[in-house]
Protein backbone atom coordinates (compact mmCIF):
# COMPACT_ATOMS: atom_id res chain seq x y z
CA UNK A 1 0.00 0.00 0.00
CA UNK A 2 1.23 3.13 -1.10
CA UNK A 3 2.03 5.74 1.63
CA UNK A 4 0.10 8.90 1.97
CA UNK A 5 1.37 11.68 -0.22
CA UNK A 6 1.80 15.17 1.51
CA UNK A 7 2.82 18.10 -1.13
CA UNK A 8 4.23 20.92 -0.45
CA UNK A 9 3.44 24.15 -2.45
CA UNK A 10 5.63 26.82 -2.62
CA UNK A 11 4.20 29.81 -4.10
CA UNK A 12 0.65 30.59 -3.26
CA UNK A 13 -0.11 33.27 -6.24
CA UNK A 14 -2.56 32.72 -8.70
CA UNK A 15 -0.64 29.56 -10.13
CA UNK A 16 0.08 27.98 -6.49
CA UNK A 17 -3.44 28.36 -5.81
CA UNK A 18 -4.87 26.97 -8.75
CA UNK A 19 -2.22 23.74 -8.03
CA UNK A 20 -3.84 23.39 -4.22
CA UNK A 21 -7.00 23.35 -5.90
CA UNK A 22 -6.43 20.69 -8.62
CA UNK A 23 -4.79 18.49 -6.48
CA UNK A 24 -7.21 18.61 -3.94
CA UNK A 25 -10.03 17.87 -6.98
CA UNK A 26 -7.83 15.16 -8.25
CA UNK A 27 -7.11 13.40 -4.94
CA UNK A 28 -8.88 14.61 -1.56
CA UNK A 29 -7.01 12.06 0.43
CA UNK A 30 -3.52 14.21 -0.69
CA UNK A 31 -2.61 16.29 2.58
CA UNK A 32 -1.22 19.60 0.74
CA UNK A 33 0.91 22.12 2.72
CA UNK A 34 2.62 25.77 2.15
CA UNK A 35 5.57 27.54 2.29
CA UNK A 36 5.13 31.72 1.62
CA UNK A 37 6.51 34.71 2.38
CA UNK A 38 3.21 35.54 4.16
CA UNK A 39 2.52 34.24 7.43
CA UNK A 40 -1.41 33.98 6.85
CA UNK A 41 -3.33 31.02 5.31
CA UNK A 42 -6.60 33.58 5.50
CA UNK A 43 -7.26 33.39 1.73
CA UNK A 44 -6.48 29.40 1.98
CA UNK A 45 -8.89 26.25 2.53
CA UNK A 46 -8.60 25.66 6.12
CA UNK A 47 -7.25 21.54 5.38
CA UNK A 48 -3.87 23.43 3.79
CA UNK A 49 -1.45 23.15 6.41
CA UNK A 50 1.10 26.86 6.25
CA UNK A 51 4.74 26.63 6.90
CA UNK A 52 7.25 29.89 7.67
CA UNK A 53 10.41 27.48 7.67
CA UNK A 54 11.14 26.01 4.23
CA UNK A 55 13.16 23.51 5.52
CA UNK A 56 10.46 22.05 8.00
CA UNK A 57 8.06 21.99 5.37
CA UNK A 58 10.97 20.25 2.92
CA UNK A 59 11.32 17.26 5.58
CA UNK A 60 7.22 16.76 6.11
CA UNK A 61 6.59 16.54 2.21
CA UNK A 62 7.10 13.78 0.21
CA UNK A 63 6.84 16.15 -3.21
CA UNK A 64 7.36 19.54 -3.59
CA UNK A 65 5.62 21.85 -6.16
CA UNK A 66 7.56 25.25 -6.74
CA UNK A 67 5.18 27.77 -7.83
CA UNK A 68 7.04 31.34 -6.87
CA UNK A 69 8.65 34.30 -8.59
CA UNK A 70 10.97 32.75 -10.62
CA UNK A 71 14.43 34.60 -8.86
CA UNK A 72 13.49 31.83 -6.03
CA UNK A 73 13.02 29.00 -7.64
CA UNK A 74 16.75 28.18 -8.04
CA UNK A 75 17.06 28.25 -3.78
CA UNK A 76 13.90 26.00 -3.21
CA UNK A 77 14.98 23.48 -6.28
CA UNK A 78 18.71 23.33 -4.95
CA UNK A 79 16.87 22.85 -1.19
CA UNK A 80 14.54 19.74 -2.27
CA UNK A 81 17.00 18.22 -4.30
CA UNK A 82 19.33 17.85 -1.39
CA UNK A 83 16.64 16.64 0.61
CA UNK A 84 15.82 13.85 -2.54
CA UNK A 85 11.89 15.35 -3.22
CA UNK A 86 10.31 14.94 -6.12
CA UNK A 87 9.44 18.13 -7.83
CA UNK A 88 6.81 20.00 -10.00
CA UNK A 89 8.58 23.08 -11.07
CA UNK A 90 6.74 26.14 -12.78
CA UNK A 91 8.56 26.85 -16.09
CA UNK A 92 10.75 28.35 -16.61
CA UNK A 93 12.89 26.41 -14.05
CA UNK A 94 14.98 29.43 -13.70
CA UNK A 95 16.53 32.53 -14.65
CA UNK A 96 20.00 31.89 -14.19
CA UNK A 97 21.45 28.30 -15.90
CA UNK A 98 24.02 28.40 -12.96
CA UNK A 99 23.98 25.77 -11.26
CA UNK A 100 21.54 23.59 -13.28
CA UNK A 101 24.13 21.24 -14.45
CA UNK A 102 24.98 19.83 -10.84
CA UNK A 103 21.30 19.43 -10.25
CA UNK A 104 20.50 17.35 -13.14
CA UNK A 105 23.67 15.38 -11.67
CA UNK A 106 21.62 14.60 -8.91
CA UNK A 107 18.41 14.14 -10.55
CA UNK A 108 19.70 11.35 -12.78
CA UNK A 109 21.49 9.86 -9.86
CA UNK A 110 18.93 9.60 -7.52
CA UNK A 111 16.16 8.68 -10.04
CA UNK A 112 14.04 11.94 -9.02
CA UNK A 113 11.05 12.85 -10.73
CA UNK A 114 10.97 15.73 -11.89
CA UNK A 115 8.53 17.77 -14.14
CA UNK A 116 8.88 21.15 -15.15
CA UNK A 117 5.21 22.91 -15.72
CA UNK A 118 4.80 23.24 -19.06
CA UNK A 119 1.15 22.81 -19.40
CA UNK A 120 0.22 23.63 -22.91
CA UNK A 121 1.88 20.78 -24.19
CA UNK A 122 -1.18 19.22 -22.66
CA UNK A 123 -3.40 21.27 -25.06
CA UNK A 124 -5.48 18.54 -26.76
CA UNK A 125 -5.27 20.18 -30.18
CA UNK A 126 -1.72 20.46 -29.64
CA UNK A 127 -1.13 17.21 -29.16
CA UNK A 128 -2.78 15.78 -32.12
CA UNK A 129 -0.92 18.72 -34.10
CA UNK A 130 2.34 16.36 -32.29
CA UNK A 131 0.30 13.23 -33.71
CA UNK A 132 0.07 14.98 -36.99
CA UNK A 133 3.52 16.28 -37.14
CA UNK A 134 5.09 12.73 -36.53
CA UNK A 135 4.31 11.11 -40.19
CA UNK A 136 5.85 14.21 -42.09
CA UNK A 137 9.26 14.16 -42.31
CA UNK A 138 11.81 16.70 -40.58
CA UNK A 139 13.16 18.07 -44.05
CA UNK A 140 9.27 18.40 -45.55
CA UNK A 141 8.69 21.21 -42.45
CA UNK A 142 10.00 24.35 -44.31
CA UNK A 143 8.99 27.32 -42.07
CA UNK A 144 6.34 28.49 -39.31
CA UNK A 145 5.14 31.02 -36.55
CA UNK A 146 4.41 30.64 -32.80
CA UNK A 147 3.34 34.11 -31.28
CA UNK A 148 1.89 34.77 -28.00
CA UNK A 149 1.25 38.19 -26.43
CA UNK A 150 -1.24 40.16 -24.49
CA UNK A 151 -0.95 43.22 -22.38
CA UNK A 152 0.60 42.76 -19.06
CA UNK A 153 -1.57 44.84 -16.82
CA UNK A 154 -4.42 41.83 -18.32
CA UNK A 155 -2.66 39.25 -17.05
CA UNK A 156 -4.14 39.00 -13.85
CA UNK A 157 -7.40 40.22 -12.40
CA UNK A 158 -7.14 41.72 -9.08
CA UNK A 159 -2.87 41.80 -9.21
CA UNK A 160 -0.92 45.47 -9.19
CA UNK A 161 0.80 44.44 -12.40
CA UNK A 162 3.74 46.88 -11.79
CA UNK A 163 4.04 44.79 -7.91
CA UNK A 164 4.20 41.26 -9.96
CA UNK A 165 7.39 39.10 -10.32
CA UNK A 166 6.71 40.12 -14.24
CA UNK A 167 7.04 43.89 -14.59
CA UNK A 168 11.03 43.39 -13.42
CA UNK A 169 13.68 41.56 -15.77
CA UNK A 170 16.08 41.12 -12.25
CA UNK A 171 12.78 39.02 -10.65
CA UNK A 172 12.67 36.93 -14.28
CA UNK A 173 10.10 38.61 -15.53
CA UNK A 174 9.96 40.03 -18.74
CA UNK A 175 8.11 38.45 -21.88
CA UNK A 176 11.14 36.17 -23.18
CA UNK A 177 11.09 34.10 -19.68
CA UNK A 178 7.84 34.43 -18.90
CA UNK A 179 6.24 33.72 -22.63
CA UNK A 180 8.92 30.62 -22.74
CA UNK A 181 5.63 28.46 -23.46
CA UNK A 182 6.15 29.22 -27.02
CA UNK A 183 9.56 28.10 -27.35
CA UNK A 184 8.90 25.00 -25.72
CA UNK A 185 6.20 24.20 -28.41
CA UNK A 186 8.71 25.17 -30.96
CA UNK A 187 10.99 22.45 -29.31
CA UNK A 188 8.47 19.66 -28.75
CA UNK A 189 7.02 20.07 -31.71
CA UNK A 190 9.95 20.61 -34.48
CA UNK A 191 13.06 19.60 -32.55
CA UNK A 192 16.33 20.86 -31.45
CA UNK A 193 17.55 24.30 -32.41
CA UNK A 194 20.65 25.45 -33.82
CA UNK A 195 20.77 28.98 -34.42
CA UNK A 196 18.61 32.56 -33.33
CA UNK A 197 18.79 35.79 -34.30
CA UNK A 198 16.62 37.89 -31.38
CA UNK A 199 15.71 41.33 -30.74
CA UNK A 200 14.38 42.53 -27.31
CA UNK A 201 12.28 45.74 -27.00
CA UNK A 202 10.38 47.63 -24.68
CA UNK A 203 8.04 50.01 -26.30
CA UNK A 204 5.04 49.93 -24.43
CA UNK A 205 3.83 53.04 -22.11
CA UNK A 206 3.22 50.70 -19.33
CA UNK A 207 6.24 51.09 -17.73
CA UNK A 208 7.83 47.35 -17.46
CA UNK A 209 11.20 47.09 -16.38
CA UNK A 210 12.25 44.62 -18.84
CA UNK A 211 11.41 43.77 -22.37
CA UNK A 212 7.83 43.68 -23.33
CA UNK A 213 8.52 42.68 -26.63
CA UNK A 214 10.11 39.65 -28.50
CA UNK A 215 11.19 38.91 -32.35
CA UNK A 216 13.28 36.01 -33.07
CA UNK A 217 14.15 34.11 -36.27
CA UNK A 218 15.05 30.59 -35.38
CA UNK A 219 16.73 27.78 -37.33
CA UNK A 220 15.98 24.14 -36.41
CA UNK A 221 18.52 21.33 -36.95
CA UNK A 222 16.55 19.94 -39.45
CA UNK A 223 16.78 23.12 -41.79
CA UNK A 224 13.62 24.66 -40.97
CA UNK A 225 13.70 28.62 -40.63
CA UNK A 226 10.95 30.18 -38.58
CA UNK A 227 9.99 32.95 -36.56
CA UNK A 228 8.98 33.54 -32.45
CA UNK A 229 7.31 36.27 -31.24
CA UNK A 230 6.33 37.37 -27.65
CA UNK A 231 4.82 39.99 -26.36
CA UNK A 232 3.69 42.25 -23.56
CA UNK A 233 1.88 44.99 -25.49
CA UNK A 234 -1.16 42.75 -27.61
CA UNK A 235 -4.54 44.93 -26.68
CA UNK A 236 -5.97 41.48 -26.94
CA UNK A 237 -4.94 37.81 -26.32
CA UNK A 238 -3.43 36.38 -29.26
CA UNK A 239 -2.01 33.24 -29.27
CA UNK A 240 -1.32 30.93 -32.11
CA UNK A 241 0.95 29.15 -34.40
CA UNK A 242 1.28 27.94 -37.96
CA UNK A 243 3.84 25.10 -39.45
CA UNK A 244 4.49 24.87 -43.07
CA UNK A 245 5.29 22.00 -44.83
CA UNK A 246 6.05 20.69 -48.46
CA UNK A 247 1.68 19.85 -48.62
CA UNK A 248 0.22 21.07 -46.02
CA UNK A 249 -0.25 24.96 -43.79
CA UNK A 250 -1.33 23.19 -40.27
CA UNK A 251 -2.37 26.29 -38.07
CA UNK A 252 -3.85 26.24 -34.62
CA UNK A 253 -5.57 29.60 -32.91
CA UNK A 254 -6.13 29.27 -28.81
CA UNK A 255 -9.32 31.47 -29.12
CA UNK A 256 -11.03 28.99 -31.03
CA UNK A 257 -8.95 25.94 -30.16
CA UNK A 258 -9.26 24.47 -33.60
CA UNK A 259 -6.08 22.86 -35.35
CA UNK A 260 -6.38 23.04 -39.15
CA UNK A 261 -4.97 21.68 -42.29
CA UNK A 262 -5.01 23.37 -45.92
CA UNK A 263 -3.51 22.17 -49.15
CA UNK A 264 -3.66 23.28 -52.29
CA UNK A 265 -6.81 20.65 -53.05
CA UNK A 266 -9.10 21.32 -49.92
CA UNK A 267 -9.10 22.74 -46.67
CA UNK A 268 -10.18 20.41 -43.05
CA UNK A 269 -10.23 20.68 -39.20
CA UNK A 270 -8.05 18.03 -38.09
CA UNK A 271 -9.38 18.79 -34.25
CA UNK A 272 -11.48 20.41 -32.37
CA UNK A 273 -11.78 20.09 -28.81
CA UNK A 274 -14.49 19.42 -26.55
CA UNK A 275 -16.90 22.47 -26.03
CA UNK A 276 -16.37 21.69 -22.20
CA UNK A 277 -12.65 21.65 -22.77
CA UNK A 278 -11.12 24.84 -20.17
CA UNK A 279 -8.19 26.09 -19.48
CA UNK A 280 -7.99 24.84 -16.51
CA UNK A 281 -8.03 21.14 -17.86
CA UNK A 282 -4.04 21.75 -19.13
CA UNK A 283 -3.19 22.59 -15.80
CA UNK A 284 -5.26 19.18 -14.30
CA UNK A 285 -3.90 16.87 -16.99
CA UNK A 286 -0.17 18.00 -16.37
CA UNK A 287 -0.63 17.34 -12.11
CA UNK A 288 -2.27 14.20 -12.86
CA UNK A 289 0.12 12.61 -14.78
CA UNK A 290 3.08 14.31 -12.01
CA UNK A 291 1.14 12.60 -9.40
CA UNK A 292 0.91 9.36 -11.25
CA UNK A 293 4.39 9.57 -11.77
CA UNK A 294 4.92 9.08 -8.00
CA UNK A 295 2.97 6.21 -7.79
CA UNK A 296 5.16 4.66 -11.46
CA UNK A 297 8.58 5.73 -11.93
CA UNK A 298 8.71 4.46 -15.08
CA UNK A 299 6.28 6.86 -16.54
CA UNK A 300 7.83 9.11 -18.60
CA UNK A 301 7.73 13.07 -18.19
CA UNK A 302 5.47 14.94 -19.69
CA UNK A 303 8.28 17.87 -19.55
CA UNK A 304 11.33 16.73 -18.36
CA UNK A 305 13.50 18.58 -16.43
CA UNK A 306 16.31 17.97 -19.21
CA UNK A 307 13.48 19.74 -21.69
CA UNK A 308 13.27 23.25 -19.11
CA UNK A 309 16.95 23.50 -19.26
CA UNK A 310 16.73 23.31 -23.12
CA UNK A 311 14.53 26.12 -23.19
CA UNK A 312 16.19 28.45 -20.96
CA UNK A 313 19.41 27.49 -22.89
CA UNK A 314 17.28 29.00 -25.85
CA UNK A 315 16.69 31.82 -23.69
CA UNK A 316 19.95 32.73 -22.97
CA UNK A 317 21.36 32.44 -26.41
CA UNK A 318 18.18 34.44 -27.76
CA UNK A 319 19.55 37.50 -25.03
CA UNK A 320 23.23 36.70 -25.91
CA UNK A 321 22.33 37.54 -29.68
CA UNK A 322 20.21 40.48 -28.96
CA UNK A 323 23.52 42.14 -26.90
CA UNK A 324 25.74 41.14 -29.58
CA UNK A 325 23.38 42.18 -32.42
CA UNK A 326 24.11 38.47 -34.56
CA UNK A 327 22.86 35.43 -35.25
CA UNK A 328 24.20 32.56 -32.67
CA UNK A 329 24.81 29.13 -32.57
CA UNK A 330 22.84 26.86 -29.82
CA UNK A 331 24.71 24.82 -27.82
CA UNK A 332 22.37 22.31 -26.24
Amino acid sequence: MNKKKKILVCGVGSVGKRHIQNILKIDKNIDVCVWRKRTKNDDLTDSVELYKDLNKALDASSAVIIATETDLHMKILKDAIAKNKDIYIEKPISNTLEGLEAIQERITKNKLIVEVGCQMRSHPSLLALKSFLQNIKREDIYTFRFCVGQRLEYWRSNVDFKKSYSFFKSRGGGALLDLIHEIDLCLWLLGDIKRVFGKLSNLSDQGIMAEDLVNIIVETNSGAVGYIELDMVSPVLRRSLEIVTKKKVLSWNFSSGILESHSKEHAEILFKPDKRFSRNDMFLSTMRHFISRLDNRDMSPSCSFQDGVKALKIVKSIETSNNLGSIVDVSL
